[in-house]
């Protein structure tokens, strides 16, 4: 029954004329293509989705990288280590 229903589906839209087609042209039914990994200057060693977000970041002009944190902030963000979990 699964494989029935699409099928019907299917032979329906091979059935339409052009006119009642053009639903198919919706960003649902087409083939997803991956997109190039964006080359940065500074991206050196980064994973894709660093790339892909450093080069949205740069693009924009109303948005730039925080500054480092101050050593004393990292360490007190830092986990505790072994006390994590003790009551």
């Amino acid at each position: 029954m699964r494989l029935f229903v699409p099928g019907i589906i299917l032979l329906s839209l091979l059935a339409q004329g052009e006119e009642e087609k053009a639903g198919l042209e919706w960003w649902a039914f087409q083939t997803v293509e991956r997109p190039p990994v964006p080359v940065l200057a500074e991206g050196d060693g980064l994973a894709p989705i660093d790339s892909f977000v450093r080069a949205q970041l740069s693009s924009s002009p109303a948005t730039r990288r925080a500054r480092s944190a101050f050593r004393a902030t990292l360490l007190w963000r830092r986990p505790s280590g072994g006390d994590v979990g003790r009551a």
